[in-house]
């Protein structure tokens, strides 16, 4: 699990009130950025040992820190875009220029 960014900045720190489950949520949807909701609750639940996974995700969606589209979530293009500055989130190469 990537705790921190590539300049030692912690997601803890940048996100001091959430809890341990949320912390590995938000982690997970930094891995994953766009997620199906069942494959987001089963993964979170069997692979990150959060007990209540549907919970944890409203918690984000609550506090901004998660979208709900269409029958997925997705991290927000500012957190996005934020992460990358930071180190979280390799910036990609397109090939199609996305």
């Amino acid at each position: 699990m990537r705790h921190r960014g590539a300049g030692g900045v912690s997601l803890k720190s940048l996100f001091p009130d959430l809890n341990e489950d949320e912390l590995k949520a938000l982690n997970y949807f930094i891995t994953n950025i766009s997620v199906g909701e069942i494959v987001a609750v089963r993964e979170l639940e069997a692979l990150e040992g959060i007990r209540d996974a549907r919970r944890v995700i409203e918690t984000l969606v609550e506090k901004g820190l998660l979208e709900r589209g269409e029958g997925c979530f997705n991290l927000p293009r500012s957190l996005r875009e934020k992460l990358k500055e930071l180190g979280f989130i390799r910036k990609s190469f397109s090939p199609i220029g996305f």
